[in-house]
């Protein structure tokens, strides 16, 4: 298994709506090639860590890198082999602040 985290800019700032669609999509995604991870939405940012089987990670992170919807993606860590998951069995986690209101998302 392995890890990438990354930061990202919003090309251009999602609203709760956007990020619920591409939160539903991203988890059906997912699932179908066994990533996990977390998402976290702030201020204009995307901050996000996958897991998975080594080679699912990298492409995944390619397609998120070509991905219109973030700008300036810069990796954080990745390429540490890791047991198992630190997430859970859920397919995409999300955390999302706005001024309204702080939230976790597992989906459940």
């Amino acid at each position: 298994m392995k890890y990438i985290s990354y930061i990202s800019q919003q090309s251009h700032i999602l609203k709760e709506s956007d990020m619920e669609s591409l939160l539903q999509k991203s988890r059906k995604n997912n699932s179908s090639i066994e990533v996990t991870g977390l998402l976290i939405s702030y201020q204009g940012l995307f901050i996000q860590y996958l897991e998975g089987e080594d080679a699912t990670v990298d492409d995944l992170y390619e397609k998120i890198r070509t991905d219109p919807r973030h700008r300036s993606v810069i990796e954080i860590s990745s390429d540490w082999k890791i047991a198992s998951s630190a997430t859970g069995p859920w397919p995409i986690t999300k955390w999302m602040q706005t001024k309204q209101k702080r939230s976790w998302d597992t989906g459940t």
